[in-house]
């Protein structure tokens, strides 16, 4: 399952509510909660959020976000992966 371990930091780095990012990136806001408590993740969905914060923060700032670095397999967390086939919801 990929990860944004610190996608909380990285929201609120740009000064983006959940709300905000939620519109920018073009996902539910309530996806945007589960991901940032690591229960549900999708490689198309992380790789939007990326996207959005780049496009409206980082970008900007001449420090953009590599998706490669930024989105992990495992968890920081200590959440472990599960195996599935890209773009299928996990939880």
């Amino acid at each position: 399952m990929p990860f944004i371990d610190d996608l909380q930091t990285l929201r609120e780095r740009a000064g983006l509510t959940r709300a905000e990012l939620a519109r920018v990136a073009d996902v539910d806001r309530a996806t945007i909660s589960k991901i940032e408590r690591h229960s549900q993740s999708r490689a198309d969905i992380c790789n939007k959020l990326i996207n959005a914060l780049n496009e409206r923060y980082y970008n900007k700032n001449g420090s953009s976000l590599d998706p490669i670095k930024a989105i992990t397999e495992i968890s920081k967390f200590g959440s472990q992966p599960k195996k599935a086939s890209s773009g299928e919801m996990l939880s």
